[in-house]
C-alpha cells in the first residue's frame, strides 16, 4: 500500500535494519531446529543419508521461505510481521518506526487473530 507521503530515508534505513535483524532471528529459530538433526545424528538415531534430507528439506522449504520474505522490499510489512510474530520487541523500536507502523502493526495483529479464530472454529 503506498503512503500519501514517502518516509524520510532515516525511516526506511531504519526499516531495512530492522527487517535484517527479523531475518537473522527467524533464520536462528529455523536452524535451532535444524541442530536437532545433528544432535539425532550424533547419537546415533539418524543416517547420514536422514540428516542429508533434512538439511535438503531445510534449504528447500524454511530457508527459501524466509529468503523470499526477507529480502523483498516490503520492510514496513516484514518488521510489522516480524513485531506480531514476536521476533522484534515493540517497545524496542525507535519511536519512529513505532508511530510510522502502528497502522501496519494493527492490521497484522487483526489479521492474525482473525486466523486464529477460524482456526479455533473448525
Amino acid at each position: 500500500m503506498k503512503r500519501a507521503v514517502e518516509p524520510s530515508k532515516r525511516i526506511n534505513r531504519l526499516l531495512r535494519e530492522l527487517a535484517d535483524r527479523a531475518y537473522d532471528e527467524a533464520l536462528g529459530r529455523e536452524l535451532s531446529k535444524l541442530e536437532e538433526s545433528f544432535r539425532a545424528w550424533r547419537a546415533g538415531k539418524l543416517t547420514a543419508f536422514d540428516l542429508t534430507q533434512e538439511i535438503h528439506r531445510f534449504h528447500q522449504g524454511p530457508n527459501r521461505e524466509l529468503y523470499i520474505h526477507y529480502t523483498s522490499r516490503l520492510h514496513e510489512l516484514v518488521v510489522a510481521r516480524a513485531v506480531v510474530q514476536g521476533l522484534l520487541s515493540e517497545p524496542s523500536l525507535p519511536e519512529e518506526i513505532r508511530v510510522h507502523l502502528a497502522p501496519e502493526i494493527a492490521r497484522e495483529r487483526e489479521a492474525l487473530r482473525q486466523v486464529n479464530d477460524s482456526e479455533s472454529a473448525v
